[in-house]
């Protein structure tokens, strides 16, 4: 029944945690920081973790990937993709959606990749 916001806000404490233990970059944070308020949580932010599914996650990715760029669709994809690792690591969700995530959300396509 958690939403998508509440879970991102208690990664980002955990981040600033890691921050202030050095394990961290505060730049890093920053920029994630800052795409979940410009990009993530407007899109995102209401959905409950549970209905966050692949074709969701990736309809959103691939929409700023058109919109924004390649760069941003990236960056947002690691911020929700963090966001659900720790909601699976507390149980809230059983797995990832942005596993199977669409690999060309990426500036770079799956090219070169093994």
């Amino acid at each position: 029944m958690t939403k998508f916001a509440v879970a991102a806000d208690v990664w980002l404490q955990s981040l600033d945690t890691m921050v202030a233990d050095g394990r961290q970059s505060p730049g890093t944070v920053e920029t994630y920081r800052r795409q979940l308020r410009n990009h993530v949580l407007p899109a995102i932010g209401e959905v409950r973790l549970g209905e966050l599914t692949t074709p969701l996650v990736d309809r959103f990715l691939g929409s700023l990937r058109a919109r924004i760029s390649p760069a941003t669709a990236k960056s947002a994809k690691s911020v929700i993709s963090g966001v659900m690792s720790l909601a699976v690591r507390l149980g809230a969700v059983a797995h990832n959606p942005v596993r199977e995530v669409d690999r060309n959300v990426s500036p770079t396509s799956a090219a070169g990749r093994g």
